[in-house]
């Protein structure tokens, strides 16, 4: 199966869906950058709380982690159904 996250990820920034990941002259790391746009979109478009963002906040960032190249920058094509599934496995607990 073909990782379409990419196209995915282009498709929602393109409607308005999540934001760019905002250029900040190197202060954020990608990752950083992708779960404040994400936070931002949560806050902003589906009106949730400050308590909630944080609690899946805390949860996306370690997924971010394991997409996050060695050289720091995000390797959407690596977020599949697989990575998913293992991720929520390990972490469902957490």
């Amino acid at each position: 199966m073909k990782s379409c996250s990419g196209t995915m990820r282009r498709f929602l920034t393109d409607a308005g869906y999540l934001r760019p990941s905002p250029a900040v002259d190197g202060l954020l790391t990608p990752a950083q950058a992708a779960a404040a746009a994400w936070c931002s979109w949560m806050r902003d478009e589906r009106g949730l709380s400050e308590k909630t963002i944080a609690a899946r906040r805390r949860y996306a960032t370690g997924l971010l982690d394991v997409i996050t190249a060695d050289d720091g920058d995000l390797d959407w094509d690596r977020l599949d159904a697989a990575v998913v599934n293992g991720y929520v496995a390990e972490h469902q607990d957490s």
